[in-house]
């Protein structure tokens, strides 16, 4: 049986480069352009935004070392919390598998029992 997630997840489109003086280079370079500046603007949003929460966190003060220390801490313990949500949850599928493969393994004992 094929995985779901196949049928889900959409296919991707094939990437194709035009060579130098080929229709649709022209295009496809003027995506590129626009790709790019799109994507600078982004990150100069971002380390602005970054800036601007650091400051506010403050009350336009900057940030000293030991804080800095303390944020990447907090989010080392939220990141471990979340790995730790995740195999509490592949726990609890092994352990349903696990009781399901014993009751088979009884019941084929059972059988073989019956059988004798």
């Amino acid at each position: 049986m094929e995985p779901i997630i196949r049928y889900i997840k959409p296919m991707r489109t094939q990437l194709r480069l035009y060579a130098p003086g080929e229709p649709g280079q022209h295009e496809q370079l003027t995506w590129l352009v626009l790709f790019i500046k799109d994507l600078r603007a982004k990150v100069k949003a971002l380390t602005a935004e970054k800036e601007a929460l650091a400051f506010q966190l403050k009350g336009n003060e900057p940030i000293t070392d030991a804080e800095q220390e303390l944020l990447d801490l907090r989010y080392q313990v939220q990141m471990l919390w979340y790995r730790n949500a995740d195999l509490e949850k592949m726990c609890s599928k092994l352990k349903s598998k696990n009781g399901a493969l014993k009751q088979a393994l009884d019941e084929g004992a059972w059988n073989a029992f019956l059988a004798a």
